[in-house]
């Protein structure tokens, strides 16, 4: 389903969630501003910051598992 902005700004409350890094709250703050969202209602999660895999950056599933069998037991 595609919705245009129109139809979103309708909507009559709103949650704004994003991670604390500077660019997530920024591009927060542009999403807000183009469907007329108070950006004070922003709220930054920990939970939501990205995070660094190691070697397995970047890896499907499968090939973790075929090249490291001992850590899928």
């Amino acid at each position: 389903m595609h919705l245009s902005i129109e139809k979103l700004v309708i909507k009559k409350h709103w949650a704004v969630y994003c991670s604390p890094l500077g660019r997530a709250i920024e591009t927060a703050k542009i999403v807000c501003e183009e469907l007329g969202i108070d950006s004070n209602l922003i709220t930054t999660d920990e939970r939501l910051k990205e995070f660094n895999l190691g070697d397995w950056e970047k890896c499907f599933i499968p090939d973790l598992v075929q090249n490291n069998p001992r850590s899928h037991n």
